[in-house]
């Protein structure tokens, strides 16, 4: 069985985050490549069109850098969700929960 990050996973999903998030002029190709953790020509290439399959992992780490949660299915399908909308609609998942409980009680933890 294949893990994860050996997956090609189709860029498109990751095309139009990349380039909504430039084009609404809320991110640069350089704060995108900073928060990914990846290479400005990489995330230029996504932006471009270039590309049309990515590693999982990359797809993961881009994702989340632009704010989404990102769901990889065993097939390799790529659903990039808008946060907001996951945390709005009472649907987070009992890892997302965890989480989020922990975050909370480190921070109680520090006052």
């Amino acid at each position: 069985m294949n893990k994860q990050s050996e997956f090609q996973i189709e860029a498109s999903p990751l095309i139009k985050a990349v380039r909504k998030a430039v084009d609404d002029n809320h991110m640069s190709l350089s704060d995108i490549a900073n928060r990914a953790g990846l290479s400005v020509p990489t995330i230029g290439r996504l932006y471009s069109e270039k590309v049309e399959y990515v590693q999982a992992k990359t797809a993961r780490r881009m994702g989340e850098a632009l704010g989404y949660e990102v769901e990889i299915s065993k097939k390799g399908v790529l659903k990039l969700l808008e946060m907001a909308n996951k945390l709005n609609s009472g649907k987070l998942t009992s890892a997302q929960k965890a989480k989020l409980l922990r975050a909370f009680q480190r921070l109680l933890d520090e006052l």
